[in-house]
């Protein structure tokens, strides 16, 4: 006994704005194929449901190129705050991300005046969207008669894109792109290349890396940290291909094999002395050339095996007074003759803790 999975009949007043509705035929050529037996029969649905999927998509295309045009954007002039409060708008009305709203609206800005064939087998239903987007992207950096040459390119072969995935259609448009560049794209290019950098910033309990390379360079790198890192994998390695890929980054960087911990270096600079050598004097003689202290001082106190340093060899950490003439600041000089100067930082926190710092 069959089963109605859709009605077959459109209700009264039925009309584009109200639910989504199929007609009659469609309707009941579905409830058949649900009701068959045959798997044939259910994958020619699901081809069909793909079909009529883009081209509504394609009439969505065509409404947010309307949109765009209605603001007086053009693909010359398009302010970037007009163009992201449609393109925002446009992602809404499509229930997607905000993320790559700009790019759709780019794309679909200029698809229809530019890819005249292209556009009519997306409305045919014989592209996608994601693979018509895949496209599309990289064409983005052409001008107008560029995109049109490329229209005209594949007029003339209908299945090159037939049997290619989103990503390998995307890889396509870009070597066109590559090998076609204009001159404009050409200067752009050469900014890029003259404008590389490394940016290495703490990030949250890790530090991020970032960086721009021409795309030769940035080309061989990839396929350098992608060669290493499939490679691992096929010799068993346990670490996911990302794991491998930064390893073997930062092993090119360090010159540490793939197959050991990374190394780790910490610097640290400690100084450590002696708690007397922070004994500093509290009174000093009547002439520079006396080597006699008034008893009772942290400066009379000797020091195990040493003899006091002579005044003209003394500095003052404190204030980096003179060696010529006795030191007058409120924490007086230091027994360490050879003490580095200390930074105006330190200097005034030493005095902040008194004739006595550790």
């Amino acid at each position: 006994m069959s089963r109605n999975y859709f009605e077959e009949l459109p209700p009264e007043g039925w009309s584009f704005e109200g639910a989504p509705r199929l007609d009659p035929f469609d309707a009941a050529f579905i409830n058949q194929a649900l009701d068959s037996t045959k798997a044939s029969d259910c994958i020619t649905v699901i081809e069909q449901a793909e079909r009529q999927q883009a081209f509504w998509s394609s009439v969505q295309a065509r409404a947010a190129a309307r949109i765009d045009s209605l603001t007086g954007c053009t693909p010359e002039d398009h302010p970037v705050d007009q163009e992201r409060g449609t393109a925002h708008m446009v992602a809404i009305a499509r229930r997607r991300s905000q993320s790559g709203s700009i790019s759709y609206l780019h794309c679909m800005r200029n698809l229809i005046p530019d890819m005249p064939y292209l556009f009519s087998r997306f409305e045919a239903g014989d592209l996608s969207e994601s693979l018509v987007l895949a496209i599309m992207g990289p064409l983005d950096d052409l001008p107008s008669d560029e995109r049109r040459i490329f229209d005209r390119m594949y007029a003339h072969a209908p299945s090159l894109f037939d049997s290619m995935s989103t990503k390998a259609a995307r890889d396509f448009a870009q070597k066109y792109v590559d090998t076609n560049h204009s001159e404009e794209q050409t200067l752009r290019m050469e900014k890029k290349a003259r404008d590389r950098f490394v940016h290495i910033r703490p990030g949250k309990d890790c530090m991020l890396v970032n960086a721009r390379l021409p795309i030769e360079v940035g080309l061989a790198l990839k396929n350098d940290l992608e060669s290493k890192a499939m490679a691992a994998k096929s010799a068993g390695d346990q670490r996911t291909l990302e794991q491998l890929r930064a390893d073997a980054l930062v092993g090119t960087a360090t010159g540490a094999p793939l197959d050991r911990p990374l190394p780790v270096k910490l610097h640290i600079n400690l100084v450590m002395t002696d708690k007397r050598s922070c004994w500093v004097r509290t009174s000093w003689p009547a002439s520079p050339a006396t080597e006699a202290f008034p008893p009772n001082t942290p400066a009379a106190w000797p020091l195990p095996g040493r003899q006091p340093a002579p005044i003209h060899r003394k500095k003052c950490w404190i204030c980096s007074g003179a060696a010529s003439r006795p030191c007058r600041c409120s924490a007086g000089c230091s027994w360490n003759p050879t003490a580095r100067i200390w930074s105006p930082w330190i200097r005034r926190n030493a005095s902040s803790r008194g004739s006595c710092a550790r």
